[in-house]
């Protein structure tokens, strides 16, 4: 099958598996989106648990239907399914539709042709990857992310599980090849995943799960330091995404206004956990970037009491930008 398939979608799905293209890396030499190999490599990874999810839904109805006296209870099963999917056609076509067309490449062959012969039933192929992508797209981000990088997530998984050191490069031709991979765990926005892990010249790397190209498990076990698991362990707690080195051992200090505590409570995107609160006084435990990203939204509503050189990392921040903006409009205060 080389012809293109076409199919209609919602255009906020379209749109999404577009964003997803872009967001997870998958560009041409020139940039762009290559959607067709992003497409492709969604239905290899993800037909499986979407069938298996169509099964279950299957099974579940012919369960509640246990009881009920009907001759052909199977086609009532499969009348009740294609009410719903006609159900949710409808709400679909309320809202503005796109046609998404992709063409079957030599690693999705296979499946796709078991998909259109096999799992195809009493339903248009166009149907059936309609549904599929519209699953797919009501999932966090996290989740779709894991799915169109299963094989790497799942031998990053089985290196923890068995103990292994693991050969790991980057999209961008970085190669590591003596890797202790600790934990793969998403952000609480549930946006990436982030891959923790420890090389043997001694750095601690927190890697985007999307930006790795390929893993190799190796023979030799996993050897991470004590120290460095604790603070693998605080960087899961408080915000995978954000490194946390050895020197950032001091607890973080930072002194609230009454506006300060409220734009706290409403600012939740990428907002760090405090271990303790007294009256004004917020403690954290976090990464030293973190809370300099997160704060420098609150101007003076928030002051970084301690450490010192976070505060004075601040400090430069602001009088950088308030030189510039004095140099603009000098004449107009």
């Amino acid at each position: 099958m080389e012809e293109k398939i076409k199919v209609s979608l919602p255009k906020n799905v379209k749109e999404l598996l577009f964003n997803d293209a872009y967001n997870f890396d998958f560009l041409k030499n020139d940039n762009d989106v290559n959607q067709n190999a992003f497409i492709n490599t969604l239905i290899v990874n993800y037909y499986e648990m979407f069938s298996k999810d169509e099964k279950s839904f299957y099974h579940n109805l012919n369960k509640v239907l246990a009881d009920i006296d009907y001759d052909d209870k199977e086609a009532l099963i499969l009348n009740i399914m294609k009410v719903i999917s006609n159900n949710d056609k409808k709400e679909e076509s309320k809202s503005k539709t796109q046609t998404l067309s992709f063409k079957p490449t030599k690693q999705s062959l296979k499946s796709i042709e078991y998909i259109n012969n096999i799992l195809v039933n009493n339903q248009s192929i166009s149907s059936y990857y309609r549904k599929m992508f519209s699953q797919y797209a009501h999932k966090p981000q996290n989740e779709r992310e894991i799915i169109i990088f299963k094989e790497n997530y799942n031998l990053l998984n089985q290196s923890i599980d068995e103990n292994l050191k693991v050969c790991l490069s980057l999209k961008n031709g970085t190669v590591f090849k003596d890797l202790s991979v600790y934990a793969i765990g998403s952000a609480k926005e549930e946006l990436y995943n982030y891959v923790l892990a420890y090389c043997e010249n001694g750095n601690l790397l927190t890697l985007r799960l999307a930006k790795v190209n390929n893993v190799t498990i190796l023979s030799k076990k996993r050897e991470i330091p004590s120290d460095v698991k604790d603070i693998f362990e605080r960087q899961m707690k408080f915000g995978i995404q954000y490194p946390i080195y050895r020197n950032e051992t001091k607890e973080i200090v930072v002194k609230l206004t009454k506006i300060g505590k409220d734009l706290f409570k409403r600012v939740y995107l990428y907002r760090p956990t405090p271990y303790k609160i007294e009256e004004d006084l917020y403690y954290f435990d976090c990464s030293y970037n973190q809370i300099t990203y997160y704060f420098k939204r609150f101007g003076k509503e928030a002051i970084i009491i301690s450490p010192s050189k976070v505060g004075l990392q601040m400090k430069r921040f602001y009088y950088g930008a308030n030189k510039e903006y004095r140099n603009l409009y000098f004449n107009e205060d």
